[in-house]
C-alpha cells in the first residue's frame, strides 16, 4: 500500500484497475493519446475536477499490476492493491485502509467520465446520504449496466461491508455494488436522472473493453479534446454519426453487460 493510510475522509474516489482484462490485456495502461493510458487520463481528469476529494486507484496484488500501483504513485495519489478476484473485498480493504466512508466507485475504462455529474452525485449525497446513489438509463437500471461509461455511483463502506456478510456469489463479488442495488428491500438506494436524454445513450458505447472499443474511443478523444467539447457536445457528435452508432450497436450486441 502506498503511505497516507489510516485517514479520516467522508468521501473519497476509488478507481478499480487491472491490467489483465480477457478482451482487452492491459487496456487502461497501454498509450492512448499522447503517450497517456486511459488510467493515467482519469486520474489526471479526477484530480482536476475534483481537486479536494481523495483519489485511490485499487488494484490487485497480482505481480503484473504493480505497474498500476507504480502509476498512481508516480502521479502522487494514493494506492492500494488486494484481492485480483474479490473486488468487493479489496474496495471494503482499500476503503479501510484510507478511512473513507463513502465511496465514489470508478471503473478505470471510462476515458470520457463526466466530473460535473460527479460533483452533482456527491451533492446530492450529501442532503441525502443512502447506502446507494447513481444515476439510471431506464427505471431500476444503474449506468454501470449500461455501456456508456461516462457516469459513477456512491456506496457507503458500512453498505459493502453488509453486502460481504449477504453473499460469497464470486459474480456478486466481482461487480462490487450489484447486491446492493438488485435489493432495495435491504438497502437505502436512489437513482437520480441522467443529466442527458437517458434515450440518447441507450445505444451509444463510450467504454473500452475491445480492441474495436479502443480504436473508436482514440479517435473521438482526439475530437474531444482537439475541440475542447464537453461530454454533451460528443454525445451530440456520435449521434450524429450513422455508421458509428451501427458500430457500437454492434458491439452493445457483442458484449453485453
Amino acid at each position: 500500500m502506498s503511505d497516507k493510510g489510516h485517514t479520516d475522509n467522508d468521501y473519497g474516489i476509488i478507481i478499480q484497475a487491472r491490467t489483465g482484462s480477457t478482451r482487452l490485456e492491459n487496456k487502461v495502461m497501454r498509450p492512448f493519446h499522447e503517450k497517456k493510458g486511459i488510467l493515467q487520463i482519469m486520474i489526471e481528469r479526477l484530480r482536476a475536477g475534483l481537486p479536494d476529494i481523495p483519489l485511490i486507484v485499487a488494484t490487485s496484488n497480482v505481480p503484473a499490476d504493480r505497474q498500476i500501483y507504480d502509476l498512481a504513485v508516480e502521479l502522487g495519489v494514493r494506492a492500494f492493491q488486494g484481492s485480483e478476484d474479490d473486488v468487493l473485498q479489496r474496495f471494503i480493504d482499500a476503503a479501510r485502509y484510507f478511512g473513507v466512508r463513502n465511496i465514489i466507485r470508478i471503473c478505470s475504462d471510462n476515458p470520457f467520465l463526466d466530473v460535473e455529474s460527479i460533483n452533482m452525485l456527491i451533492k446530492r449525497h450529501k442532503e441525502h446520504p443512502v447506502d446507494y446513489m447513481s444515476y439510471e438509463i431506464k427505471p431500476g437500471l444503474p449506468v454501470i449496466l449500461s455501456h456508456i461509461g461516462i457516469y459513477a455511483e456512491i456506496v457507503r463502506l458500512e453498505a459493502l461491508e453488509n453486502e460481504a456478510k449477504l453473499t460469497e456469489d464470486i459474480a456478486v463479488r466481482q461487480h462490487v455494488t450489484y447486491y446492493i442495488y438488485k435489493h432495495p428491500e435491504q438497502f437505502e438506494v436512489e437513482f437520480l436522472k441522467v443529466p442527458l436524454s437517458a434515450e440518447m445513450l441507450t445505444d451509444i458505447r463510450l467504454t473500452v473493453d475491445t480492441e474495436m472499443d479502443f480504436a473508436l474511443a482514440q479517435e473521438l478523444y482526439e475530437k474531444f479534446i482537439e475541440n475542447s467539447w464537453s461530454v454533451a457536445q460528443l454525445i451530440d457528435h456520435v449521434r450524429s454519426k450513422d455508421e458509428l452508432l451501427e458500430k457500437m450497436k454492434e458491439l452493445i450486441d457483442n458484449n453485453p453487460k
